[in-house]
C-alpha cells in the first residue's frame, strides 16, 4: 500500500491528467481503503479483462460506451471526491477466451531471447484458506487444447523458464497428466510450480520432471498443527514430509512458502 500510494503520487505530480487505474487482489479486497486513501481515479475489481474494455471505452468517448455506474466490477470516484463501488461483474465461465499475451508492447521482448515468462493454465483455488483473499475463488481451467497453443505462441519470445502462476498446479491428477504430455511437449523449456502437499502423487511427479519441471513451491504455511487448523489449511506435517519425500524421489527440488506472525503464534 505505501509504495501504490508513493508511485501514484509520482504519476500525478509528473501529470496531473494522467488517469490511475489500480487493479489486483489489494485493491479487489478493499477498494474503497485504497480509493479514498491514493490519488487512483478508477480501479478494477476482480478479473480484469472485461471490465478494462468497457472502461477504456467510456474514457475513449465511445458514443455507445456504457455510462462508469453501469460497468461492473469497477470503483471509481464522483466530481466530488466520493468513491462509489458498482455492482461486482460475475467471473468469466471460458478462461479459453482470454486472448494470448502481446509481450511485443514492451521494448526488451522484440528481438531478444527472454530468460523467463510467466504463464498460468487455471484460475481461482478449490480450497478456502483463512489468510489467503482470492480475487477470483471459482476455480477455472484452460482447455489442455488451449494451454498448448499458447505455448507454442509465446515459444516466438525464444523464453527459457515459465513460473506457473496456477494457485495450486496438482489440482487432478488426470488433468495434470494430460496438460504434461500434450501441452507441455509443444515447447521445451523449465519450469515452476506452486503445489498444495496434498493429493501428492508420484506418477505426476516424475512427469513434471520429465517435462521440464525444476523446483516445486509448497504452501506449507506453518509447521505448528494448531497454527495450521487456524489457518483452515487442511494438512499435516505428515503431509509435509510426504510431499518433500516424493518430490525429492523425483529428482525435483522442493521450496517452502511460510507466514510468518500468525495471530496465534
Amino acid at each position: 500500500f505505501p509504495f501504490q500510494r508513493k508511485i501514484i503520487e509520482l504519476c500525478k505530480k509528473e501529470n496531473p491528467e494522467t488517469i490511475i487505474i489500480l487493479g489486483g487482489p489489494l485493491v479487489t479486497s478493499v477498494p474503497e481503503l485504497l480509493m479514498k486513501n491514493t490519488l487512483a481515479d478508477y480501479a478494477v475489481i476482480g478479473e480484469g479483462e472485461l471490465t478494462l474494455i468497457e472502461l477504456a471505452d467510456y474514457l475513449a468517448g465511445n458514443k455507445y460506451s456504457q455510462k462508469v455506474h453501469e460497468i461492473d466490477g469497477l470503483a471509481w470516484k464522483d466530481q466530488t471526491g466520493k468513491v462509489i463501488i458498482n455492482k461486482p461483474r460475475q467471473q468469466m465461465e471460458s478462461l479459453d477466451a482470454i486472448p494470448f499475451q502481446d509481450l511485443s508492447v514492451w521494448e526488451r521482448f522484440n528481438g531478444e531471447k527472454i530468460p523467463e515468462i510467466y504463464l498460468s493454465t487455471t484460475r481461482g483455488c478449490p480450497h478456502a484458506c483463512s489468510f489467503c483473499y482470492r480475487a477470483m475463488p471459482k476455480y477455472r481451467e484452460k482447455s489442455v487444447e488451449k494451454v498448448k497453443e499458447e505455448i507454442k505462441y509465446l515459444s516466438k519470445y525464444n523464453f527459457k523458464h515459465a513460473w506457473i502462476n496456477d494457485l495450486t498446479f496438482n489440482v487432478d491428477d488426470n488433468r495434470s497428466l494430460h496438460l504434461l504430455d500434450e501441452a507441455f511437449s509443444a515447447y521445451r523449456f523449465s519450469w515452476n510450480s506452486f503445489n498444495r502437499v496434498t493429493n501428492v502423487n508420484i506418477e505426476v511427479l516424475n512427469k513434471m520432471k520429465e517435462k521440464g519441471c525444476d523446483i516445486i513451491l509448497y504452501g506449507f504455511e506453518a509447521i505448528s498443527q494448531n497454527i495450521l487448523n487456524s489457518y483452515r489449511k487442511g494438512i499435516t506435517q505428515n503431509d509435509m514430509i510426504n510431499a518433500i519425500m516424493l518430490t525429492r524421489e523425483a529428482g525435483i527440488k522442493v521450496g517452502g512458502l511460510f507466514i510468518i506472525g500468525a495471530p496465534e503464534e
